[in-house]
């Protein structure tokens, strides 16, 4: 009889390029009949950001298999399942082959479902479909982050749908793990080179903000480090720390004073999200905007719809016309960097080459929605009542023979009637607000 495998990673470094623990769950018949929890050595550093999550310490892997032994163990179990299953499984997958394809492991296609993608379509009325949302409503017992009871919530999730017949005619979906998806200009060898680079640069600037301070020694390692990978030159963060370290003639050029003018920078590139400039005012009109990240305001969906009857437009990735990045309040675990993702990353880098491209919090988002009224609301009522006022005006003229031109100029006027309105209310108000 066949079997389904639920499971779950957890990564040590901040491009989940190496796991540190993989929770299993197998069912068969719709009932679960097997369960693994096991911790691998991921022969790398830990990043500090990713020990909060899991709470996994170096010192809890020491002595324990890296992913080539646990892979000659449960590699089978994992590639004669009918379909795997996983929250979220676009990072789990992801970050499975990776590290297949670090340690040099042949890949291949494997099928899958999503419960996250499949509770959004059984249970439309929930509106919240992370893990931790789904667990409580349902009330399965959930240790968030810990792999053995993500995996266990994620089966019981996927058991209940299935228990209802909520999943009757949908086929797994299929995912190759055999594309190349570490980052570009990593070498596929093991990864300590694969992640050297830019990761190494992460963690000097995550140790530098646990430190509370930018010391000689790590000053030191970060001034070498910048001069000897010139080639992520254009890359968020090194600009912003190789521009930091080209001293202006005109200022102090001393140790002291160069380490107290880049050690706010480094918590900055660490934290982007913590130090976005305040934005009082976003025009909507016309503009193109692009999400990131979790939304404690609702799903992106009605953040989306918000916009849009504001006389804006919304993307899913950033595009060179894209006005403005907003950031949702609870981020994602599927952020490439930890605090922050991809999209930020590039219009970090946007902007440090000129370009003007807006990054904004949630928070500050929602305060500037409000003070915006939705342009559905309002113009096509206003070019309805204007319309009213030129037919009783035009009532009392005689009839008068159109050319052509007249003709195209009154196809118009609807659309013109409804701005000329919209500026007039617009004045009226304002000098309301005014008395």
């Amino acid at each position: 009889m066949g079997y389904l495998l639920a499971f779950d990673t957890e990564t040590a470094d901040l491009f989940h390029t190496r796991i540190c623990a993989v929770g299993m769950v197998k069912i068969e018949g719709g009932q679960v009949t097997a369960f693994w929890d096991e911790l691998i050595d991921p022969e790398c550093r830990f990043c500090e950001r990713n020990i909060a999550t899991h709470h996994i310490w170096p010192s809890m892997v020491r002595g324990k298999p890296n992913f080539k032994a646990f892979w000659a163990k449960y590699g089978d179990l994992f590639l004669n399942a009918e379909a795997l299953i996983a929250h979220g499984a676009g990072s789990d997958l992801s970050a499975l082959s990776k590290v297949m394809q670090a340690y040099r492991i042949p890949r291949t296609v494997v099928p899958f479902f999503d419960t996250k993608t499949l509770s959004e379509r059984c249970f439309p009325e929930l509106g919240r479909y992370g893990l931790e949302d789904l667990s409580a409503h349902f009330e399965i017992e959930l240790d968030h982050h810990e792999a053995g009871s993500d995996t266990k919530a994620c089966a019981a999730i996927f058991c209940l749908m299935q228990s209802r017949g909520l999943l009757k005619g949908i086929a797994p979906a299929r995912y190759d793990l055999g594309i190349d998806r570490l980052k570009k200009g990593f070498v596929p060898e093991f990864i300590e080179s694969c992640t050297g680079d830019l990761n190494d640069l992460l963690e000097i600037l995550t140790r530098i903000e646990a430190k509370g301070a930018l010391d000689d020694a790590e000053f030191s390692l970060l001034k070498r480090w910048i001069a000897e990978h010139p080639q992520f030159s254009g890359q968020f963060p090194y600009d912003c720390i190789q521009k930091a370290l080209a001293c202006d003639p005109k200022e102090d050029q001393s140790d002291e004073a160069l380490r107290e003018k880049l050690f706010p920078i480094c918590k900055s590139c660490i934290d982007p999200l913590a130090f976005l400039p305040e934005v009082r005012e976003i025009p909507f009109l016309g503009r193109h905007f692009c999400l990131t990240g979790e939304f404690d305001c609702g799903p992106k969906e009605e953040v989306q719809r918000k916009i849009e009857a504001r006389g804006g437009a919304v993307t899913k990735n950033l595009l060179p016309e894209t006005d403005c990045l907003v950031i949702g309040a609870q981020g994602s675990p599927r952020w490439a960097y930890g605090r922050y993702g991809s999209k930020l990353k590039q219009a970090r880098e946007w902007q440090l080459q000129g370009r003007k491209i807006c990054i904004v919090s949630e928070k500050a988002f929602w305060e500037a929605l409000k003070k915006t009224e939705p342009v559905e609301e309002t113009v096509p009522e206003n070019a309805q009542a204007m319309k009213a006022l030129f037919m009783k005006r035009d009532a009392h003229l005689p009839p008068v023979e159109a050319g052509e031109e007249e003709v195209e100029e009154r196809a118009k006027a609807p659309s013109l009637q409804a701005e000329a309105l919209k500026a007039m209310f617009a004045k009226r108000d304002a000098q309301t607000k005014t008395e």
